[in-house]
């Protein structure tokens, strides 16, 4: 979904994507499909919006990558030629540049512009399912399995590269670009310093089990975190002293979460919505659908999901 909540990405036939206006369903444009070496239908893997919501880029299974102006849909750039899959997309914050994750570990970063290489890093021991550009434009984070690392981009030096556990679920930034927030897949989160690293303070100490998707996020002004400890519990920090409101949410929910609000959507029984700090129930949807994932836009007032 798009920042404004004004668009979502759909996929029509084949490897060819459409933007919707989710309110009417009604589709705004068809954007122009990345060349292609064969005749076969790839996939999307990945995609992203840029943050004010004028670029798109999506990764295919074929390893391509495509970027498209979002008012007009005209394809941008094509980047391909990779030996992987990405499975993770980043835009920085003046959409000027372009981070990809892939399920082996690898980062590679470019102004897709120019097609200048910004960054090209080998695998790691586990996939990427998160990458962030620092607000500043200064840093790119990302969790390799269970490596943090830390680019420096006006330098193009690896500042941080350190052996953390469990596995990295996510990872944010702090809008003034001095704290990142890290979550891993055993819902730890914890706060650390992106130039050297070092642990800052444990926010949640985890539990057992597995949470590959666990998503945390900090509010615009930074004085808030929320984050998934636990599989069906999300919790609301408040500058960094814990403030727990945990929420009723069902065991095995697809989970979505934005500064205000919180969603679940679970197989069979539909979607359920809350407000984040005071755990009042805002709607429940009754329908019946697959697994689905589900979306908020930047607000929280738009709520996406797919079947």
């Amino acid at each position: 979904m798009s920042p404004d909540g004004s668009r979502v990405v759909a996929l029509a036939a084949g490897s060819v994507l459409q933007l919707v206006e989710p309110a009417s369903g009604r589709v705004v444009r068809t954007l122009q499909e990345p060349s292609r070496d064969s005749d076969t239908d790839a996939k999307p893997t990945a995609v992203a919006f840029s943050p004010g919501g004028a670029l798109v880029a999506a990764a295919f299974s074929d390893r391509r990558i495509g970027v498209w102006n979002a008012e007009s849909g005209d394809r941008i750039a094509t980047i391909a030629g990779h030996s992987e899959q990405f499975s993770a997309l980043e835009f920085s914050a003046d959409g000027t540049r372009l981070a990809a994750g892939s399920p082996g570990g690898g980062m590679r970063a470019w102004e897709f512009r120019s097609g200048r290489i910004l960054a090209n890093t080998d695998g790691g021991e586990g996939a990427v399912r998160s990458l962030a550009f620092s607000p500043d434009g200064h840093q790119l984070a990302w969790g390799a399995g269970p490596s943090l690392r830390v680019l420096d981009l006006p330098s193009g030096q690896l500042r941080v590269n350190l052996p953390v556990t469990p596995e990295i679920a996510s990872v944010a930034f702090s809008p003034d670009s001095k704290r990142l927030l890290v979550s891993h897949t055993n819902g730890s989160t914890e706060i650390r310093d992106p130039v050297s690293g070092v642990p800052l303070e444990m926010l949640a100490d985890g539990a057992k089990g597995n949470f590959p998707n666990g998503q945390a996020a900090f509010s615009p002004d930074g004085k808030l975190i929320l984050a998934e400890t636990r599989r069906g519990i999300v919790r609301v920090f408040d500058a960094g002293v814990l403030d727990v409101r945990p929420l009723p949410l069902r065991r095995g929910a697809a989970l979505a979460v934005s500064v205000e609000r919180v969603a679940d959507a679970l197989r069979g029984s539909g979607i359920q919505a809350w407000q984040a700090q005071s755990g009042q129930p805002l709607k429940e949807w009754k329908v019946q659908m697959g697994f689905p994932p589900v979306r908020f836009n930047a607000d929280g007032t738009l709520l996406a999901t797919a079947s």
